[in-house]
Order: C-alpha cells, then structure tokens, then sequence
C-alpha cells in the first residue's frame, strides 16, 4: 500500500518514477520492528543519497506522511464484513506510558492524589473513516476527571472535541475529519475519594487513635517497652492489609482504549 500510494504521487503529480531503494524503506516502515520502522521512517524523509529528489518530493506530501506515520506506530487488522449492513468494528489494545517529566513536587502531589494525572498519546489515522470513537477506561480505584481528543490536519486546523462523561470511563467521538488529520488524546485522572483515599484517611485516623491511646498508658509502656512498641507497629500494619488487593495494582498496568472505527 505504501509502495502503491508513493509511486502513484511521484508518477502523477510529478512525472517521477519511485526508486527501489526507497521502495525497500516503504517495506521496512510497514513490516520492520518498531526500530526498524523507525530507522525506514527516517530514511524515506530525509532528503539524501541518489533518491534525494524523489524523497524530498515524497517528504511534502502530507497524506503521504500521515500514513507512514500511522504504520511505523501500528499495524493494519484485517476483518471480513459481508457489506449488506452496517458493521461497527472495535479493536482494544494497551497503551503505554511513557515517563513523567513533572517536577518532583507535582509528582509527588499526583502519586498521593491531590493532583490529576494526566496521560497524552496519540491517535493516529482519526481520519481514516467516517466516524472515530474512542472509549477510554480508567484503572480500578481511579475516576477519568476529564478527557479531549485534538484533531490537527495538514492545512493548519485544529479540532478540539472534549468528553461527553467522566468517571470510570470516557467516550470520545469525531467524524467526517480529513485523512491527513493525526489526534492526540489527553485524560486525566485521580484516585476515587470512595477508595483509596477514604480508607487511607480511616486507616490514619485508627492509627492516631491507636498511638493516643498508647500515650494515656506511658507507664505501662516503660515497664515493657520492646512488647509495647510491637504492637503499636504491628496493629496499623495490619489495618493497611485491607487496603491492598490481591495481584498488582492496575495502575501498574496501561489504561486500555476501545476504538470504533
């Protein structure tokens, strides 16, 4: 498809025939590894070596861009539709987080559940069908505060389209966008205040409780103070065994997005 699309433009719009050698970098971008892809994706757009010409013509074309871009990041899904009705076709898949660049005090605000989370990724190919539906799904014991998907195309247009509901998921919905346009979803969440938090604040207040009523009893405490200071360890110890499940926590995981297309 690359090959087809790339020659096509070269041989109609500039009288052009497509090189083999960039047709081997075509390949590499759709069947290649993610750093293979990559490299292939470099390759084609940078304007050097005997195909410089074709490349750089190549390179202008934003359509052209777009769909490499989309395949070097992701790979096709087949599915045969018999075509005598409408068919909604949704795929699910795991996206991965990248590392934080917030300063420490933000993360360290974020990883007590004071501030939002937020979470950006692309999405590619918005423009690909008629219709772009994406259903975000927050991890267990978080809540999505809010959600948008920005819509740019090759002609300098941006869409902003925000979430129609919050909370553990989001529905985000676009249509009759150009094929060139390339999205970026932004979510942000938070710990649920009927989870995490509420327990964390019961479990502090039992603890206090607990370490004020082993004050009352300081002479007691004196008398035996390694049994004493067991159990004030050991009691709060085993209040916060309730607060983990079993298995990893899913916030350790990716959140998952369902996409129509």
């Amino acid at each position: 498809m690359l090959v087809g699309n790339a020659g096509a433009l070269l041989r109609t719009r500039h009288g052009r025939t497509l090189e083999r050698e960039i047709a081997a970098d075509l390949n590499a971008v759709a069947a290649g590894s993610r750093h293979e892809a990559q490299h292939a994706l470099d390759a084609v757009l940078r304007a050097e070596g005997a195909a410089r010409i074709n490349r750089e013509l190549l390179a202008r074309d934003p359509r052209l861009r777009t769909l490499l871009g989309a395949l070097a990041d992701n790979f096709i899904v087949l599915a045969s539709l018999d075509g005598r009705s409408r068919r909604v076709v949704k795929f699910a898949y795991d996206e991965p987080l990248g590392q934080s660049s917030q300063q420490f005090h933000k993360r360290l605000a974020e990883g007590l559940g004071w501030r939002t989370t937020e979470i950006v990724w692309h999405t590619p190919s918005v423009g690909y069908s008629a219709s772009y539906h994406i259903e975000v799904e927050a991890p267990r014991d978080l809540e999505i505060v809010s959600a948008a998907l920005v819509v740019a195309d090759g002609r300098g247009r941006d869409t902003y389209i925000p979430a129609g509901f919050s909370g553990r998921r989001s529905h985000l919905y676009s249509e009759g966008m150009a094929q060139d346009a390339i999205g970026t979803t932004s979510v942000r969440l938070r710990p649920r205040r009927a989870g995490l938090i509420r327990a964390a604040a019961l479990l502090g207040l039992l603890t206090a409780a607990i370490l004020t009523a082993g004050s009352s009893q300081i002479g007691s405490v004196n008398k035996d103070a390694a049994a004493s200071i067991t159990l004030l360890v050991v009691v709060p110890a085993l209040l916060a065994a309730y607060l983990p499940r079993p298995g990893e926590h899913e916030l350790a995981d990716v959140p998952r997005e369902v996409v129509d297309g």
